[in-house]
């Protein structure tokens, strides 16, 4: 007999038949897909720097370098202009602090990260054998109402389910106190393609971030704010899936996070064991 639901897990069943079907589609269609690190051509006149590549017979161009900063407006076969513009601008200096949007908008928020993260605790805790360790000590840290400095969680990647389902084993008065959740960053070329993936990813608060587009991004610049303003940002610093017991070089958008932030890092490990009976 399946155990009586509280008003909150009703909600989030509700929610639940809205999104799981959502988030399967941006992942299926696009879970072949994978970080490509192509060899560049440069050539270099005094403060400014242009890069040609070439990747599987396609002519990708980052744009000019200036003092520094890549802008960025038409990146490989994805850049940060072709995402939706009504989404872009919500992480497009100058920023809106998030207590400010619409009653809409964060009833979206709760919904999709209260009943993922429901689906996230059904597989963490019905599907797996799960052990936590520590999680009281983090949990304090993040309901902390008077910590003023951000924090960055860093994690080892296993599997493109791993962010949101790793966060299945926080309570629900975790998953729906939105403003207390984490800020990932995510693949604009899979989350951010449509409107609809859009403003789904948006909601669960996954920041569009474009593979190869160097650290001074808008997407990096985003996550810098919302550290400095005490917020939480999850990184997978590998920048892709990796099974091996060998963790990749980490790339160097992880550095300037916490170089031009006062933040708190908490190490996060995931290990899988998979039993089989022969």
């Amino acid at each position: 007999m399946l155990p009586r639901l509280s008003r909150k897990m009703k909600w989030g069943v509700f929610g639940t038949f809205t999104t799981a079907s959502c988030l399967y589609y941006a992942y299926a269609k696009n879970d072949n897909r994978s970080p490509s690190f192509p060899s560049a051509s440069t050539t270099t006149n005094k403060n400014t720097t242009r890069a040609t590549t070439t990747l599987t017979g396609k002519h990708l161009t980052h744009e000019e370098v200036v003092d520094g900063r890549q802008v960025l407006s038409n990146l490989g076969n994805f850049g940060w202009h072709d995402i939706p513009l009504s989404i872009r601008q919500r992480y497009t200096a100058p920023y809106s602090e998030p207590e400010s949007d619409s009653p809409l908008w964060r009833a979206g928020n709760t919904l999709v990260i209260g009943s993922i993260g429901i689906i996230s605790k059904f597989v963490m805790s019905c599907l797996e054998t799960t052990k936590v360790y520590h999680m009281d000590r983090f949990l304090s840290i993040v309901h902390d109402d008077q910590r003023q400095r951000g924090i960055i969680t860093v994690s080892n990647h296993m599997s493109v389910w791993d962010d949101p389902v790793l966060w299945g084993v926080f309570p629900m008065k975790t998953l729906l106190n939105i403003d207390k959740m984490r800020w990932v960053l995510g693949a604009a070329d899979i989350c951010y393609t449509s409107i609809f993936k859009a403003t789904f990813f948006s909601m669960g608060k996954a920041i569009p971030t474009i593979r190869g587009g160097g650290i001074y991004q808008p997407a990096v610049d985003f996550a810098i704010d919302r550290l400095n303003h005490g917020g939480w940002i999850h990184v997978f610093p590998e920048g892709k899936v990796n099974q091996t017991e060998v963790m990749l070089r980490f790339k160097w958008g992880i550095g300037r996070l916490i170089m031009e932030s006062d933040v708190c890092l908490c190490f996060v490990f995931e290990q899988v064991w998979i039993w089989c009976d022969r």
